[in-house]
């Protein structure tokens, strides 16, 4: 959800974020859907071709599209049902989206009442999520903690060394991706282009990767 500026020196990095967004949202359903355990129903008879196009990793994989693309009514409509999901990694996974559909609802408006609304609602989101001990999910709670940091300039920094730190270990799924797109961002808002090439250019090789490496 980066906004096209009208400076020319800008547009590699807008083309750049537009290509790492895509991606991420083009293959997170992939990637999703690997965290989750054949439960009782494994060794059934597949889905039909039409139940298997509403599988809630489907609709996750649909909401992050949305997401990335500004949608972001869109987005909640197909989490909001999947957020109650007995099974971890799609409630957890649908929980943390929802919240940052919300707070990115709110800093749109460039409303200091919304803002606070809407960061009021992703935090309850995000807490509500914490204790799961899901690797992703302890990633995402700190991807969450930089966009509530990089609100306010002078959180800017911080936020910036949390992503960073996230991009290191290379862990193998979309939050590191992720990450490098919000460290984009905190570098533009820092005038550092040359760093949000850089970020977008790391979200866009590993994103490759991750979809490559997809059996």
């Amino acid at each position: 959800m980066f906004k096209e500026k009208s400076n020319a020196g800008h547009s590699r990095i807008f083309k750049q974020a537009i290509t790492a967004a895509l991606i991420l949202a083009a293959m997170g359903g992939v990637v999703f859907s690997q965290s989750v355990k054949p439960g009782k129903d494994a060794g059934k008879p597949a889905e039909s071709a039409k139940s298997a196009a509403v599988r809630p990793e489907d609709q996750i994989a649909a909401a992050w599209a949305k997401f990335y693309q500004g949608s972001l009514p869109e987005a909640e409509k197909l989490l909001e049902p999947l957020i109650k999901s007995p099974t971890e990694a799609i409630r957890v996974e649908a929980t943390y989206l929802l919240g940052r559909c919300k707070l990115a609802a709110g800093l749109v408006s460039e409303d200091a009442v919304d803002d606070a609304k809407a960061l009021a609602e992703a935090k309850r989101l995000w807490n509500s999520i914490a204790s799961s001990t899901l690797n992703v999910n302890q990633r995402r709670q700190k991807i969450a903690q930089a966009l509530e940091l990089s609100i306010k300039e002078s959180g800017l920094a911080q936020a910036h060394q949390i992503l960073e730190d996230l991009l290191k270990d290379g862990y193998g799924s979309t939050s590191t991706p992720e990450a490098a797109i919000e460290l984009a961002r905190c570098c533009i808002a820092q005038s550092d282009e040359a760093g949000a090439i850089k970020a977008l250019d790391f979200a866009i090789s590993f994103a490759t990767k991750l979809v490559l490496c997809q059996p």
